[in-house]
């Protein structure tokens, strides 16, 4: 079993309103109940401003990275400032969706343990 972890920049705290700088697959995982996996994600920028991002598995120990150049695909200080001014300006349209998407995945997990708990 193997796990996508996409990897952004930006304010935003909904992932699509952000910009996509990679992406990396930690493979080699057991077979596990969605949501049992546990994956600690790091981030860390070098002096030359190169971003290295290192993903394991709390479990097995089995882990993934990817480095990013800073000239490829990153934001330049306008675009981060343009990012930042319109997070400011849609921090309230992005509150209400992460509560939607809260509220719904409370939902699932919920119909998911009544489902358990009748089937068994």
């Amino acid at each position: 079993t193997s796990v996508y972890i996409p990897i952004y920049e930006g304010e935003r705290p909904v992932a699509k309103k952000n910009s996509k700088l990679g992406q990396m697959i930690l493979s080699g995982l057991p077979p596990a109940p969605a949501g049992a996996v546990q994956v600690d994600v790091t981030f860390r920028i070098d002096t030359n401003g190169i971003l290295h991002v290192t993903a394991q598995d709390l479990g097995t120990k089995a882990a993934a990275s990817v480095t990013i150049n800073a000239e490829k695909g990153r934001l330049s200080e306008d675009e981060v400032e343009k990012m930042v001014q319109k997070a400011a300006r849609y921090a309230e349209q992005d509150k209400e969706l992460l509560a939607r998407n809260d509220a719904r995945a409370a939902l699932r997990a919920y119909l998911h343990s009544l489902e358990t708990s009748i089937l068994g």
